[in-house]
């Protein structure tokens, strides 16, 4: 189960984003490139991070209808953690083109050369996105519109 919902993740969001960022990346010298991986809530084990999650993060609104369904004491701390970081992020970001600033862990710009994602997790981190490349790769022409 587990691979097919890789397969539809990388077909439906992962692969074009990542192969729009790198064209983006090869005329546009600041490009960055994360992956939200925040998985400590209710069902977070079974569903895991999904699309969309990081929505509440970014504009704090994790005490609203939809964070009181996934949130408890228990991760409620460093769930306002990562928030307080992906919000500085995103503000740095509308600011000046650059997410990084004060109190926030560095992001380094992606490029062809130096292809590197932020994790905004728990322990919020920097990684190669070289498995995005091989995954995209590996689907190549499989991935077509129509197929």
């Amino acid at each position: 189960m587990n691979a097919f919902v890789q397969m539809h993740a990388d077909r439906g969001l992962a692969c074009s984003t990542y192969r729009g960022l790198l064209a983006a990346s090869e005329r546009q010298p600041s490009v960055y490139l994360y992956r939200f991986d925040y998985d400590d809530q209710r069902f977070g084990k079974i569903m895991g991070s999904f699309h969309g999650l990081e929505i509440s993060f970014v504009f704090g609104t994790l005490g609203d209808t939809f964070g009181i369904k996934l949130f408890n004491k228990r991760n409620i701390g460093p769930a306002r953690e990562l928030s307080r970081i992906v919000q500085g992020y995103w503000v740095n970001f509308a600011r000046n083109g650059d997410p990084n600033g004060p109190g926030l862990p560095e992001w380094p710009v992606f490029s062809p050369g130096s292809q590197k994602l932020q994790v905004l997790d728990v322990h919020t981190r920097t990684e190669s996105a070289q498995l995005f490349a091989e995954r995209c790769d590996f689907w190549g022409p499989k991935f077509k519109k129509g197929r």
